[in-house]
């Protein structure tokens, strides 16, 4: 995944009841992402089942899937992604658990 990235990309992923989290810069901070992931959770999956793109946009629409060790915690929720590319790369990408606030955003920075 981190090297699907632009080296200055920023990813603003969803925070949870178990971790507030900020956006995350580069390919370095895409690792401390994956790596904040697999300590926060036990079992963490994502599942797109839908793409669309607009200009240099792309929103991925699925769902995602985590359970915490301890203390127990499970959430399965939908989830959509708003990547923008730029040479060849993402250089941003934005969680959702509001699809239309994801569709909306994609819109937005297209025109």
């Amino acid at each position: 995944m981190v090297e699907l990235m632009h080296e200055d990309v920023v990813f603003e992923p969803v925070s949870t009841e178990l971790a507030t989290r900020e956006p995350y810069t580069g390919r370095d901070g895409m690792r401390q992402y994956l790596a904040d992931l697999t300590r926060t959770w036990a079992e963490f999956r994502v599942t797109i089942h839908e793409y669309s793109a607009v200009g240099d946009g792309v929103l991925a629409r699925g769902r995602v899937y985590s359970r915490s060790a301890s203390p127990a915690f499970i959430a399965d929720n939908e989830i959509a992604f708003v990547w923008r590319l730029r040479d060849g790369g993402i250089i941003h990408g934005r969680a959702y658990t509001d699809q239309h606030e994801a569709e909306a955003e994609l819109r937005a920075a297209s025109d």
